[in-house]
This record gives C-alpha cells, structure tokens and sequence, in this order.
C-alpha cells in the first residue's frame, strides 16, 4: 500500500503481487475517486462533508444520499430509483429502515445502548445480554414459534459455545489464540494445529484421520496436502506465487501458465492435452482455445457477459437492466427469454420463448409466496424463521410441514391427510422416520455424521468407509458390496461379495476411464481424442463403437463394427434435427427429423417408414396433442396440479381420471386403483383382474401378484439398486456398473447378458444375450427402436405411443431395454426407472417421487407425474429428478456431450475458484463476525476482532474443504448430467488441479476473471 502523507493516514494506490492497481484520490481528507488498472472509476461526491452520490463510468450510474437535519443518513437511492429510508431516535440510534418496496423493520434499544429487539413485519428478535456469565441470549419469535440461541463467551471475548436449547456446539483455542478444536452438538472433536504463524499443519477428524499441509514460498502457500489416506499432492508456483503445477498422488501431473497479471492463459492437463484463455483490456476472459476449436465471450463495461459465441460459432446474447441483473437471453435462433424484478431485486416475472409468463410474488421478508402459472396459482406459507410450513397447488390442494425448535422438519403432511414423523440426534441427522403406515426407520451414524446403518421393514443397510470418506461396504439382507479405490479415491474395484462378482476399472491421467474388467474377465477399452471425448468403445464381445463430432462436441457419426452406423444433424441452438441409424445395405432403421417451436420444443417428427407426427402443448409446456400418421390422434387434458384428467384418441378410446387431494389416480376409465399410507399403489382392479403391489420400508416395489396366478418380487442392494428379480420362481439376478445394468446372471450366477454403455445411464451400444451378440439403434428419446445382429441384420423393432405403450414388436428377442432406455417387465407392463416403477397406460409412476420439493416449479409439486406431462420432450432416467430436456446432446449414442464437456479444464478452475470464493467468503465472514457479535454482545469489538482475525486461518481450511468435499462432489453431479467424459475429468479432481487451485484461491490469488478478487471497481461498486 502507498501513502500520501507522513501520518499514513491516505492510502493513494494498493497493488497486487500480479502489478494490478487501484488509485484512490482525494479532495482535502475525503475519498473523491477510485480507478481500476483498466480506467474505470468510481466518482465520489460530497456536500458540507456528507457524502451525495457515487458515480461509476463508464456506465454513469450513480447511487444517491440525502441526510437530515442531524446529517444522519436519510436515504439510499439506487440507479432505478428505489429508494431505502431511515430514520432516529433523538439520541442518535437507528430507529426503522423502510426497504424499496415499502416494507419497515424497526429497531429498540437497552439502557445501555445495545440493540435489543429488532422486528420485520413478519416476525421479531430479541437479544439479552449477561455481561457476568458471558452469555448472550437471542430470541426470534414469530407469534407462533420461539426459538432461543445462546451464545457464549470467555473472559478475553473469544466464542466458546453457540446453541439452541440444549443443542450447541463448542470452540477450543491454544495459547496463541488459534482455533485448536470443535466439538460438535454430539461431542465429536474436530482438532487443528498450527506452525508459529499459525498456519494449519493438521486438521484431524473426529475419528483421527488426519489431513496435513506443507507451505513453502515468501507467500506462505500451500505446497503440499498429504490426505487421510496418506497420498500426498504437490504444489509447484512461480516467481510470481501463481500456482504452475500440480503433482497428484499417482505421479501425474498438471501444468498451469500466466500472463503479467495474474490470468491464467494455459492449462496443460494430465494426458499433456492444452487449453488456452485470452482475455479483454479490462480482465475479462475473450476467448477460449482447446483442441477441438475456440469458444468466444463479450462483456460490457461492468464485466457482464454480453455475449458467448461458441466453438460451432453460434452465438447466444444477455442484455441486463441498470442494477446489472439479467434481463433477457436470446439464443442463436433470437428466441428470446425475459426476466423482470421488483425493487428488492427479487424475480417477479418470466416470459418464455413463446411470450407465455410465469408470476412470482413475494412476502414483506422477500419470502417467495406466490407461483403464477398457466396452469394456476400455486401459494406458499412461511413461520416467522423463514421456513416453509404450507404449499397450496393450484387444486387447492395444501401440503402441509411443521418443524422443531431447531427448524429441522419434525412433520409432513400431505393432501390426502398422510403424516409422516422425523426425530433428530443433536447435530442434526435424522434419527427416526414414522411414515404414514407407521412403519419406522431408524438410521446410525459415526462421528463424522456419516449414515452407518439404516434399518426399515424387512432389511437393515448397514455402510463403512475408509479413512477419506470413500464408501468400502454396503451391504443388507439380500445382498453385500464392497469398494476399493486408488490414490485419487477412484473406484478401481466393485465386487458383489455375496455372488463373487467384481468388476475393475483402470484410469488415464486425465481421469478418463480407459478400461473395464467385468466379473467374466472381459475387458472393455475406452479410447478418447484430445479434447477428452470418447471416439472408441470396444467391448470384450469384439463389438468397436466409433464416435466423430463437430468443432462443439456434438455427436455427428456413430460407427459399428456390424456395419451399421449413425448420423445426427442439429440446429444452430444444439437441437436434433435429425438422427439416422442406417444397415450395411443403406436400408433405414430408425430415421427421425424434428421440428421445433421457440422454446425448444419438438412439434413435428417426421418417422422414416411411417410418416409424420406432430405435437401440440398448452401453456403449461404439457402435451395436449399427437397426431399420428396415418390420421389417429389422442388429446391430453390436465388439472392444475398436472394430473391427466382426460384422454381421448383412437388408439385407447375415451378415458376419464380422478384422483384425490394427494394426486393419487382413483380411477381411469372402468379401472379403480387403491393406495397405503404412503401413497404407494397397491391394489388396481380392471374388468375384474386385480394386481396385487407390494412394498418394503423403503417404498420400493417388492412383490407384484396377478389374477392370472403370475408373480414377481423384486430385491434391492443397500445403495438402492435393483439386484434381483424372481418371477414365478425363476431367478435374475443384475450387476452394474454404476447405475446402469452391466449383466444378468441367473440363480446359479451363470452369466444370462451383459450390456455396453456409454458410461452414462441409457447410453445402451449393444447387449449379448444367450451368447449372441447384438447392437442397439436408439432413437432421440433414447428408445431402443431397432435391434441388429452381428451382420448388420434386423432381428427386432419396436415402436411405441408417446408415453411409451408398445404399439408395435417385431421379432423375438428377449431384450427389456425399451422405451427411453429403460428396462421393460412384461409381465407387470411396468418400465424400471431405478428408484420408482412407471405405468405407461396411465402415464405416471406407482409410487411419489422421494426428491426435496423445488418450491419454484409448481409443475414438480406433483409425485407422480412422469416428465410433467410432457414426454415428447423431456426424460426422467432416474425417476426421481426435474425432468431432462431431451435435446441434441442426449440423443448421442456415446454420452449427452455439449460444448460444456469441451470446456473442461476451464470450467473445473472457474467451478473451483467460485467455490473457492465462497470459502473466502466464510473468511471475510470470519472477519465480519466481529460486528455480529458485536452488536449482540454489547459492543465487544476489540475481542471478537481478534476472534474474527483467527477465524480467518481457519476460513482458508473450510474453502479448501468446501471445495474438496461440497463444491467438486456438486460438479461431478453436473458433470454426470452434461457428459461422461466431464464426469471422468472431474472424478480426480479433489487431489488434482481443483484441490491445488482452492488452496491458491484462499491465499488470493484468484486468476479466473470472472470471479476474480483482484481490485476492481465493478466489485467495489457491488
């Protein structure tokens, strides 16, 4: 920092190690201006000292003060004009704040001038001070809930102890004042050491596993981790203290290049693949290069992205109002999407692609109260913490949660009047869950709250893990797994220990899988280019599956060694326009071409070999419409809760559907159905046959008896995997290979099948069944349609309605991978979607969906609608997830690749780094504690300073766990949506350049524009 006077008092420039500047300047003592290393500003302007407005240029946007006659601050007046009001007491204290949308929160005062109510108009707090016993006391209360928080101090002002009731949790200091422990509401310890600077050395778990760190450099950086397994990664920086090098615990390695401030340029991954960034005048990433083309970004003069074109060269546009939020997005085709906010900056109203809108309306706390949908009103009801305790649908159905005094869910209650119970242990995890059968299940931790065991009706699942949290055994009553891993906590082995099946697996330094051994000792062999795609599966049949694709990662070809081959054409917005699975005579077997309306939905199918077909939707994105070749055609109706309420149409006459206040099918047409507790279907009854279904604990279909005399049951492995199946005393039994079936054996584990996929689940190449061998021809919704043998011969199609009824078989082949991919029981004529069995008939699942409610998607509300009613366009791999839009990417034989899976390298640094970021935050927040607690301790500055200074070492730790163990698992979840070979990448990555980047992050040096720390006036304006 340089100063302009003797006294220290003005700073005039800060400058980072990189060479990156802020000037600060000054009219007499006052602040007057900053400028940024690019030559922005911020202007700052003043009258009678009071400080009248800050001006940012280039935009010119300006936020104004105006005080009263005290010179106490009056208003804030944003850009737009929203304007937030203050007001005093005669003595000076803050007395009510009155938010842009008319909104007041009042503020009260001890004798002692401590801040101690503060009320919103929805709830209010209170705090109480005990100087003597160094507690503070803070209660919120809301007229129906009363919560109290206890927060503790020692005598030199450190936190010692915060809790609510009896529930808290404890700090521990060493005599330099570092944090040296933390113990947990269930008193597991969680201890730190630190070197003379009080860095962390070690961090060790409450089960003394222990992670250590090695720093090195003037900048005391991180430069080496050894991990819980005793794998040690190696940082390597350069003259400039930007992190150039990672060695990983295998012995490969990861290069990184810099430009004079401190932007990364290159990336030089495992396998040695390079990926170059450019950037703009004012630190903005401009381009992008990796093996495979160059993707383009534009920014405005605040750093917004304007514009990203990609490596196919189509380019998408954003547009932003005065406060910087998004205000419309408009695609390569100039569809465009708009978003409007109200003066608190929530969102209040979308406009799709079609012009349809969606409403939202919000409570005085920004609390999300009302969804507007074409299909209806959907409301929501909060208690005075914030937490959700009514949904109403647009039936008008209500669902119903009450919560503890920890706002943890102590109770649901469904439409139809179903409860289900939950108790906690005092961290947190769920102890018991009563359903509304009232069966219980009891759930076990270890120390770290990792589950241990779970026990339900009829099984118990009981779990281990090694010293890195990587799961070794899972077992229950049917069936026992068990795991191995390498030094960068890759799956390398999967045995059923109970059949003696193991499956292995062998990685490129780029974390690609390179091969497969399956339990017959077959080997499948993955071949990828530069850009880490997948251009060759060979699987131990002698069956060879090449893949091409264009500059944007999009499958163009796919080539089998039977002699048939695929060819996919898309739009400039990555639609499928066509896809076209042809054999070694050129003859047709599954031929499509699509049209579209402006939201990306498919309008028109033009089938090879039978015609066209075209769709039609309602408001609401559900299809309401098909018109068959040929002339049939069905409509759709639908409540406001997305039930189907009627279907008319040649090919199953005219159906009428009731249900009740939990969404639960009551009838279709002449057939009844009937539920338990849980709203699981158990009993449907049709022109006198009945189906008998029958559940375990878990909700999951065990046993299905028909009229006919014909029985299936069904068990499930302790992660949820469907293992086998017996139907009429013949056994099958499955191994997978992740969530997908890798092969069938029967009762005496004799192989039956085995499957190839493109890694990801659905992505079905070819099966052999009974010895011989056979390739898949799929479809855009990923629906087997055709099936060829080893020359290339058809020996089975398939043809199906819109939500997957079979109206169409052709051959004899005992194949079960149907419609989307899915494993069709012929006997029930359900299709498997892992976690839940769905009926095509009646086009919804037999049991709810188990996911969290996303409040904002009314359309999701419903447990039992398949895709929302929308078939044509979207998929539902896992039966438990919001819908995937089918698109171009899905249709790809290989894998859904995007231009996202080609930007790899990148988008780890930049997920790393925001997670970084966030960690950093928690830093800041460390720091910021201080004023917290000030406030609620009585102004206990100068102590909780020194609080907040230690927690900041301790900070730095928690962003490089965040990154480790939330951040990189949350995006090998998204990678396991967009692609299997991000997915490959990012598996590493907690020991790899994800983990090395986190560790420079939080010792700032953030190299990655966009969320970059450098100084920068458009963050400093933020």
């Amino acid at each position: 920092w340089d100063f302009a006077d003797p006294s220290h008092r003005k700073v005039t420039q800060m400058q980072d190690r990189n060479g990156n500047v802020l000037t600060f300047a000054y009219a007499g003592s006052a602040l007057s201006g900053v400028t940024d290393a690019v030559g922005r500003t911020l202007t700052l302007s003043y009258a009678n000292g009071l400080l009248q407005a800050l001006t940012f240029a280039p935009t010119s946007r300006t936020i104004q003060y105006t005080y009263n006659a005290e010179q106490r601050l009056h208003s804030v007046e944003d850009p737009t004009g929203n304007r937030v009001t203050y007001h005093y007491f005669e003595e000076g204290g803050l007395k009510d704040v009155l938010d842009a949308r008319g909104n007041l929160f009042t503020v009260n005062y001890n004798a002692s001038g401590q801040v101690n109510k503060i009320c919103s108009p929805v709830s209010n707090m209170t705090i109480t001070y005990n100087g003597s016993s160094g507690k503070t006391f803070v209660t919120e209360n809301d007229g129906n809930q009363r919560v109290v928080t206890t927060y503790t101090y020692d005598a030199d002002g450190r936190a010692i102890a915060q809790g609510v009731g009896d529930i808290s949790i404890a700090l521990i200091y060493d005599e330099d004042n570092n944090l040296s422990g933390q113990a947990d509401a269930n008193g597991n310890v969680t201890q730190f050491t630190h070197d003379a600077e009080g860095r962390i050395l070690t961090h060790q778990d409450a089960l003394s596993h222990s992670v250590a760190y090695a720093y090195a450099g003037p900048d005391n950086q991180v430069s080496a981790v050894v991990d819980k397994r005793g794998n040690s990664t190696l940082f390597g920086f350069d003259g400039a203290g930007n992190m150039n090098a990672i060695t990983l615990p295998d012995g490969s390695s990861m290069g990184m290049e810099y430009n004079g401030q401190g932007d990364l340029t290159r990336y030089t991954d495992g396998r040695g693949n390079g990926y170059t960034l450019a950037y703009d005048a004012n630190g903005n990433l401009s381009s992008a290069t990796y093996p495979s083309g160059t993707e383009n970004y534009a920014y405005s003069q605040t750093g917004q992205l304007l514009g990203f074109t990609d490596m196919n060269q189509h380019t998408t546009t954003y547009t932003y109002d005065e406060l910087d939020r998004l205000e419309k997005i408009t695609n390569p085709l100039s569809e465009t999407q708009e978003y409007f906010y109200d003066a608190s900056g929530n969102l209040t109203r979308v406009v799709d692609e079609r012009r349809v809108e969606t409403n939202y309306a919000y409570s005085a706390s920004d609390q999300l109260t009302q969804v507007t949908t074409p299909a209806g009103i959907t409301q929501y009801q909060y208690d005075g913490l914030g937490n959700i305790t009514q949904v109403t649908d647009a039936n008008g159905h209500h669902r119903t949660l009450q919560y503890d005094t920890q706002s943890r869910i102590k109770k649901t209650t469904d439409g139809a009047g179903f409860a289900t119970h939950f108790t906690y242990d005092a961290n947190g995890n769920i102890l018991s869950r009563t359903d509304g059968n009232g069966d219980v299940t009891t759930y076990q931790y270890d120390a770290l709250n990792r589950l241990i065991q779970k026990s339900y009706r009829g099984n118990t699942d009981v779990f281990e893990y090694d010293a890195a949290g990587n799961m070794v055994s899972a077992r229950n009553n049917q069936v026992s797994l068990s795991f191995t891993y390498d030094a960068l906590n890759r799956v390398v082995t999967r045995t059923v220990d109970t059949w003696g099946k193991t499956i292995r697996y062998q990685y490129d330094a780029a974390g690609n899988r390179t091969q497969m051994i399956d339990a017959e000792g077959g080997v499948t062999q993955y071949t990828y280019d530069a850009s880490n795609r997948l251009v060759v599966l060979e699987n131990p049949q002698g069956q060879s599956f090449s893949f091409s694709y264009d500059a944007g990662g999009r499958l163009l070809t796919q080539t089998n060694s039977n002699g048939t081959q695929a060819e996919f054409a898309y739009d400039a917005a990555d639609r499928l326009l066509s896809v076209a699975h042809i054999n070694p005579t050129i003859d047709t077997l599954v031929g499509q071409a699509f049209g579209y309306n402006a939201k990306g939905f498919r309008t028109s199918m033009v089938e090879a070999g039978e015609g066209q077909h075209v769709y039609t939707y309602d408001d609401a994105d559900r299809l309401t419409g098909v018109s068959y070749p040929g002339g049939d055609q069905e409509s759709f109706t639908f409540d406001g809760a997305g039930n189907r309420t009627g279907l008319q149409g040649a090919l199953a006459g005219n159906v009428a559907y009731q249900y009740d206040a939990g969404d639960r099918l009551l009838s279709a047409g002449g057939t009844t159905y009937l539920y338990d507790g849980n709203g699981n279907l158990t009993l449907k009854i049709s022109s006198g046959d009945s189906t008998v279904y029958e559940y375990d604990g878990e909700n999951r279909l065990v046993g299905v008896q028909l009229s006919s005399g014909s029985w299936i049951q069904y068990a499930y492995d302790a992660l949820g995997n469907r293992v086998q199946s017996v139907e009429n005393g013949v056994i099958t039994r499955y191994v997978h290979d992740g969530v997908n079936v890798l092969a069938d054996y029967n009762g005496q584990n004799t192989l039956q099948a085995r499957y190839t996929s493109a890694l990801l689940e659905d992505t079905w190449l070819g099966a052999e069944i009974d010895g011989q061998v056979y390739t898949y021809h799929r479809d855009a919704l990923s629906s087997v349609k055709s099936v060829t043998n080893s020359s290339g011969a058809e020996v089975a199609s398939y043809a199906y309605d819109v939500y997957g009824n079979l109206t169409n078989e052709q051959g004899t082949l005992e194949n079960r991978i149907r419609y989307t991919g899915r494993e069709y029981e012929a006997t029930t004529g359900l299709y498997f979607y892992r976690t839940r069995y769905y009926d095509p008939e009646v086009g919804r699942f037999l049991t709810q969906d188990q996911a969290n409610i996303q409040i904002d998607r009314p359309n999701g509300l419903n447990r039992y609608s398949y895709v929302e009613g929308n078939p044509v366009c979207f998929n539902d791999p896992g039966g438990n997830v919001v819908p995937f839009l089918i698109g171009a990417f899905h249709v790809a034989n290989v894998i859904r690749f995007s231009p996202i899976v080609i930007r790899t390298a990148p988008y780890v640094i930049r997920g790393v780094l925001a997670g970084a970021r966030i960690g950093k935050t928690l830093a800041i927040r460390g720091t910021n504690f201080v004023k917290n607690t000030a406030v609620q301790v009585g102004n206990r500055t100068v102590n909780a300073t020194r609080v907040g200074l230690t927690k900041l070492h301790e900070a730095s730790l928690k962003a490089s766990i965040y990154v480790k163990e939330v951040a990189m698992p949350a995006l090998t979840r998204q990678a396991r949506e967009i692609g299997s070979i991000t997915y490959n990448f990012f598996k590493p990555t907690p020991q790899s350049f994800a983990f090395g980047a986190a560790f420079t992050a939080v010792n700032e040096i953030f190299t990655y524009p966009e969320i970059n720390t450098k100084p920068n006036i458009t963050k400093l304006l933020a």
